[in-house]
């Protein structure tokens, strides 16, 4: 090769490399300028954690932005939850708690949306005589040990009659490793937020959220790269129960104290947007995009707790992809409206069989009917 080529071929690259620059700082640029994180919370909404995963500010209100684009507004009570104070259902004949995580707290839709918010609206419209108290304690992050400390600090003075649990399979798995208190007294407290990630580049971050809900990807990861996140498909019961493990070592807990407290726990398992938009991807590729709802199962049927599952309402009427925001992967509003017709059908029932057993025992006590 003669000189004056090699010394084309160098200026072609030397263009071709600070063409790629200019491009990445322009990428980088307007990252920086537009770009929010995926499931970003204002600093001025959050308070310290405590001994929970994060925590909610009380009585604050606050407009979210989604990565999708969409904002949905946040207002909180006194003890930083949506909705009425739980002390507010302790008098009530028949008491109801929400718990659970970002699903329950209704995260990227109003409150009024959320599916089990939807329920008791429609139940209370269709039994006006009826006296029923719900109430919400949830918040994003959190996972079953959160779940159990919840229940016990905020929620078992009002004696809930039936607590409804959302539980998520992609983030309430917890480490195998983790610590396992009972108490919440003896849990560690955590007295000041953590510092905000400030990434060198944040370009990188910006492209895999880009990239995090596309089927087409997602497909492609279940053929070839197998990644630990695939882990509860795993078509493997026992390696299932080893996963789960401690997430099971606290909701046998919490099933524990509901149950002391004269109440109920039912688990309503959220599916994850892959299991609904990728089920044949991922059994092609050798997984069992239905093990989360086998695993829990067979854990509620040992326990003797109701699991309501969702994942065969939803993908039955996810035709037009509209049932989660693809870049955020929670429940869009019509998500938590396919949601509330599965959780009518299945916890209405409920509702009706707890109040007619009140209603015999106020009876046989020969006290007034609960109304």
């Amino acid at each position: 090769m003669t000189r004056d080529k090699r010394r084309d071929i160098a200026k072609k690259l030397a263009t071709l490399g600070i063409s790629m620059l200019l491009s990445f700082l322009v990428l980088e640029g307007y990252v920086r300028l537009t770009y929010t994180a995926q499931w970003n919370i204002p600093r001025s909404a959050v308070r310290e954690p405590g001994i929970f995963n994060a925590r909610m500010r009380p009585d604050h209100a606050s407009d979210i932005t989604l990565l999708d684009g969409d904002t949905f507004h946040v207002e909180t009570n006194a003890r930083g939850f949506r909705g009425p104070l739980v002390s507010t259902i302790a008098g009530k004949p028949l008491r109801v708690l929400s718990l659970g995580d970002s699903f329950t707290f209704g995260w990227g839709v109003a409150l009024e949306d959320q599916c089990m918010s939807k329920l008791m609206t429609r139940y209370h419209r269709a039994h006006a005589d009826r006296d029923v108290g719900h109430a919400f304690v949830a918040c994003g992050s959190w996972d079953p040990r959160d779940y159990l400390y919840a229940y016990v600090t905020e929620a078992s003075a009002a004696k809930p009659d039936l607590v409804v649990l959302g539980v998520f399979t992609g983030n309430d798995i917890m480490p195998e490793g983790a610590p396992r208190i009972v108490d919440p007294g003896k849990a560690p407290y955590v007295a000041k937020l953590p510092d905000p990630p400030r990434p060198l580049v944040r370009s990188a971050d910006w492209i895999r959220a880009q990239l995090s809900g596309s089927l087409v990807v997602a497909s492609l990861r279940a053929k070839h790269a197998r990644p630990a996140a695939f882990a509860p498909f795993e078509d493997d019961m026992a390696k299932q129960r080893r996963l789960w493990d401690t997430s099971f070592f606290y909701i046998s807990a919490l099933n524990d104290a509901i149950r002391r407290d004269g109440g109920r726990l039912v688990i309503v398992l959220y599916p994850s947007m892959l299991q609904v938009s990728t089920p044949r991807a991922l059994d092609d590729a050798g997984y069992d995009h239905t093990m989360p709802e086998r695993v829990l199962g067979a854990l509620c049927e040992e326990h003797g707790i109701e699991l309501v599952t969702l994942l065969d309402a939803l993908t039955a009427k996810n035709q037009q992809h509209d049932l989660y925001y693809p870049k955020d992967r929670h429940l869009t509003a019509r998500g938590h409206a396919v949601a509330a017709e599965v959780l009518e059908q299945k916890i209405g029932p409920m509702l009706d069989r707890l109040w007619e057993e009140k209603a015999r025992a106020h009876a046989a006590a020969g006290w007034p009917a609960p109304n």
